[in-house]
């Protein structure tokens, strides 16, 4: 396969083709000549050049026609012209070569140093347009195959829902009815088993869930408008305390917290954020938890600090994986995907999100909905 670079030559004149040729031999491109315009003409339909350099004294078709029609046609229409013509009637010949479509002219005698120069230039544009081209076709195929891709997570997604959930509710329902049959009565064993196998499909419902939680994340668009964070936090919080008012609270929100995103993604991270500062201050005999902002490095970061249990900070990272705990089920229950879903829906919106904790001495998650150098 050919891959050099082409110049097409158009030049009625033997002598003039044979010039501009001598003097680009060396750059190693392939040169093509014609020696009419109706001949340049087939050539572009045959090929695609980095450069034409056009005479503009030819019979019958001159250089300005020969352009116009290169022009019009799709495969050379942006293709770069440099007229050379040997004509003194400068701002003339100037004026009507670019209203034909070149990009620069040349007169005669041509000067090689000149002429190797521009030809430079020109392949060098030519070479980026491909590259840009070529990275364009591979964009699109990437698109493609991420279409397809989620085409097929949704499936799954619709097999995970359906397909499996289904067999659990069977097996939560029979070992119900097999409880309340009264068999199991005496057997304290038996019925200790029964309860394990619902504890256990209950939890593998909840993982399922949280699979489908992700997956929603990744799959929906983005509708961006103004947020009111504060306004959100103190309905979740309202809820929360409403189901569990039992406990010894005092929860602290900033007024006027607000970013620019999608509000049902934004509210989810709320959500999870306090719900999972809630989850795990309960063992503490007082609940504290505060929604504020600080700055950083000149940057506002919004953050939710609680008094909760901690974690060690080597498991900073960790704990933003899909399904790592570092706490038992038991201890604390739910499906390992909170703080995974947080932070996927952070990075959609071009943010970022991070942890300070320490052991039994709270936790505080920074984070912003948009990470740019600018606000």
């Amino acid at each position: 396969m050919n891959n050099k670079i082409k110049i097409l030559i158009v030049d009625d004149r033997a002598e003039g083709l044979l010039t501009i040729q001598a003097i680009l031999q060396d750059l190693g491109h392939e040169i093509i000549t014609a020696n009419c315009g109706q001949s340049a003409l087939r050539r572009v339909l045959e090929h695609d050049f980095a450069l034409i350099i056009l005479d503009v004294q030819m019979p019958i078709f001159d250089g300005y026609e020969t352009a116009k029609s290169i022009r019009q046609r799709e495969r050379s229409r942006i293709t770069p012209i440099i007229f050379v013509t040997a004509s003194h009637q400068l701002e003339t010949n100037v004026f009507q070569g670019y209203m034909s479509g070149a990009v620069d002219y040349l007169f005669k005698p041509v000067d090689p140093d000149i002429l190797k120069m521009k030809v430079h230039i020109f392949v060098n544009l030519f070479l980026q347009k491909k590259e840009i081209e070529d990275l364009n076709m591979e964009l699109a195929c990437k698109i493609k195959q991420l279409t397809t891709l989620n085409s097929d997570l949704e499936s799954f997604s619709y097999s995970v829902s359906h397909d499996l959930k289904a067999p659990l509710r069977a097996i939560e329902g029979l070992s119900e009815m097999i409880k309340e049959s009264g068999v199991l009565q005496g057997n304290k064993d038996a019925f200790s088993l029964f309860e394990k196998i619902q504890k256990s499909s209950k939890r593998m419902g909840s993982l399922i869930e949280g699979f489908l939680e992700l997956g929603k994340v990744n799959q929906s668009n983005l509708n961006r408008s103004f947020v009111d964070l504060s306004d959100i936090a103190r309905k979740i919080v309202s809820d929360i305390v409403d189901a569990d008012g039992s406990r010894e609270s005092k929860v602290t929100i900033k007024e006027g917290l607000s970013c620019q995103g999608d509000y049902f993604l934004i509210k989810v991270a709320l959500e999870n954020l306090i719900n999972n500062a809630w989850k795990f201050a309960s063992k503490k005999s007082h609940t504290e938890i505060e929604l504020g902002s600080t700055i950083i490095d000149g940057k506002e970061w919004i953050f939710i600090r609680d008094n909760g249990i901690g974690f060690d900070k080597k498991n900073a990272e960790k704990i933003f994986l899909p399904f790592q705990r570092l706490r038992s089920y038991e201890e604390f229950p739910g499906n390992g995907v909170g703080l995974s879903t947080v932070c996927r829906i952070i990075q959609r919106h071009g943010g970022k999100i991070w942890s300070e904790s320490e052991p039994e001495k709270g936790t505080t998650f920074y984070f912003r909905f948009v990470n740019s150098e600018s606000k």
